[in-house]
Order: structure tokens, then C-alpha cells, then sequence
């Protein structure tokens, strides 16, 4: 319960730094911060908590950024899903299938929410001006997925209140050499 209040929180803190860093920095060199703070959600929770994480995150994200309410929350609510799936198949505790998993969501976020809009407002929001800005911003984000992946389960690990070190001893009778 403590890891999932935390990262509503985290997951709120990421989406303000976002928003202010939008104001001045280029698109292209901000990760997208919401996305891969439902993957390190998607990494350390259960199903139910992550679900409403990602939920929360996704309303948070529609409320910053002015788009349709609930398109973020349903995006981030189907990428949940898809790391879960993923981390059911592969390892994404290491490096390269993170960095492929986050390149991957990324492009998914931007066809989802492309396509969300063209299904409301009848007209396709994706230029290839704007696809210019999208590829630099996923590998960029698909690069910061490992270094957030592994902060996500080192803090997770430090809340837990199950000490998941354990000390070995060995009681033998005789010298080991």
C-alpha cells in the first residue's frame, strides 16, 4: 500500500517537472515522465494497485495537458496492461528489454493518442512535423526506462517490510578448507 501512494505521488511530482520543463526546454529533450512512471509502477505493483496508479497518472496527465479527459488515463490504463503482459514473458528487470519495451510504448502512446483524437475531433493531430519531435523524444525515453526501472524497485525493496536479504549461515560440524 505504501509503494502505490508513493508512486501516485512520484508519478504527480513527475508530471509537474514535465509541465515546467515544457515551458522551457524543446519537446524533444523531455522524456515522456508520466509513461515511465506507470512502467516503474507497472514493475513494482500488483495488478490492482498499478491499474489505479496508472489510472491516476493518466488523469493527471489530461488534466495538465488540456487534451480530452480520460484519453491519457485510457492510454496509460492499456500501457500498464501491455508491461504487465510483457513482464509475465520477459525479464524487464534488465537493461535492453526495458529500453525496447519503453521505445515501443512510446511509439504506442503517440499512435494511441493520435488516433483518440482523430476517432473525437475528426481530424488526424499527428503531422510529420510533429513525428520529427516524437522519434528523438522516444529514444530519449526509451534510454531514461532502465535508470527509472531500477530506481523503481530499489525504492519499492526499501519500503517493503519483508527483509528480502537474508542473512545465510552455514553450521557445520567439520573445518572447511
Amino acid at each position: 500500500m505504501r509503494a502505490a501512494v508513493l508512486w501516485c505521488i512520484v508519478g504527480v511530482l513527475l508530471l509537474v517537472a514535465q509541465a515546467i520543463w515544457a515551458g522551457s526546454i524543446s519537446p524533444v529533450w523531455i522524456p515522456d515522465l508520466s509513461l515511465l512512471a506507470v512502467v516503474a509502477a507497472a514493475l513494482v505493483l500488483g495488478p490492482a494497485e498499478g491499474l489505479i496508479v496508472a489510472c491516476l497518472i493518466g488523469f493527471g496527465t489530461d488534466m495538465l495537458s488540456g487534451s480530452l479527459m480520460g484519453q491519457h488515463a485510457f492510454v496509460r490504463v492499456l500501457e500498464f496492461v501491455v508491461v504487465r503482459g510483457f513482464a509475465g514473458q520477459l525479464d524487464l528487470v534488465r537493461f535492453l528489454p526495458q529500453v525496447v519495451t519503453g521505445l515501443g510504448l512510446s511509439a504506442m502512446d503517440a499512435a494511441l493518442m493520435a488516433g483518440l483524437g482523430a476517432a473525437f475531433t475528426e481530424v488526424f493531430p499527428l503531422s510529420w512535423t510533429e513525428v520529427g519531435v516524437l522519434m528523438p523524444r522516444a529514444l530519449l525515453t526509451a534510454a531514461c526506462a532502465p535508470l527509472v526501472g531500477r530506481m523503481a524497485i530499489r525504492v519499492t525493496a526499501w519500503l517493503s517490510d519483508d527483509d528480502t536479504r537474508h542473512e545465510i549461515r552455514l553450521a557445520t560440524r567439520r573445518a572447511v578448507l
